[in-house]
Formats: structure tokens, C-alpha cells, sequence
């Protein structure tokens, strides 16, 4: 399989987890619309309501996180950026982007930019697995 038709695999899949996300955030909006619309009965029922709340409200951050990256990716793709380190220009490998598919830097630059390192790609010359983008697949045969 060619880079390109594993990306455009990638911009259906990315799309089914959007729809995902999307009906999740707007389920847990409607079950907290709901909760706040009854009535508490004691001090047991109000801590259990706002502990619901509260890890409702963390899920809902995470997935709200979650669909910018993806919104970022499928733009990536639009404007054929995606696939595309941020950092050095080179090709994200296909192992990488189908581990992480909104992933905006390669392994190295990502490495880097989480210690905090330097950027100086142009004394130095570093090959990633996957910079040929030859992959094997479950059945040992090649990708590419």
C-alpha cells in the first residue's frame, strides 16, 4: 500500500473518530443538563453528582483535546502538510502516524521538543525506522 492510500485510510478514520467524539461530548452535555434539572436528595446523592461531574468534565476535556488534533489533522491534509514533521520537513513515518494519526512531528523532533533539545538538522544526518516508509505488515509483506 502507498503512502497516499494509507493517508487517505487515515482521513476516514480520523473522520469516524470525530463523529465518535462528537456524539460522545454532546451525550455527556445532555446527561449533565439532565442531572442539573433534578432534584438532590441528601449529601450522598450531591457528592455522587459532583463526582459524576467532575470525571464527566475531565473525559470531555480530553476528548475535546483530542478532536482539535484531529480538526489539525484532516486541515493537515487538506493543505497536504500531513505526514510532514513540523520541525525538520521530512516525512512522519507510517508507523508513527498510524499510532498517533494527528501526530505533527516525526520521533526525533518530538523527542526533542519533550527534553527541551536543540534543532540543528543541518550538521547533523539521522535516519528514523520508517524514513523509506517500507513497512511490514501483520502478514510480513511490504508496504510502501
Amino acid at each position: 500500500m502507498r503512502r497516499h492510500d494509507v493517508i487517505r485510510d487515515m482521513r476516514a478514520s480520523l473522520l469516524r473518530r470525530r463523529g465518535a467524539i462528537r456524539q460522545s461530548l454532546d451525550l455527556a452535555r445532555s446527561q449533565l443538563c439532565n442531572k442539573r434539572d433534578r432534584d438532590v436528595g441528601d449529601s450522598v446523592d450531591f457528592a455522587l453528582d459532583a463526582e459524576c461531574h467532575e470525571v464527566s468534565s475531565q473525559l470531555a476535556e480530553v476528548e475535546s483535546t483530542e478532536l482539535a488534533q484531529i480538526d489539525v489533522a484532516l486541515q493537515r491534509m487538506a493543505t497536504g502538510d500531513y505526514g510532514v514533521c513540523g520541525d525538520c520537513g521530512r516525512n512522519i513515518p507510517l508507523a508513527r502516524l498510524r499510532a498517533l494519526p494527528y501526530a505533527t512531528l516525526c520521533v526525533k523532533c518530538q523527542r526533542d521538543h519533550d527534553t527541551g533539545g536543540s534543532r540543528n538538522y543541518s550538521s547533523t544526518s539521522f535516519a528514523e525506522p520508517g524514513d523509506n516508509d517500507l513497512l511490514l505488515n501483520g502478514n510480513g509483506a511490504g508496504l510502501s
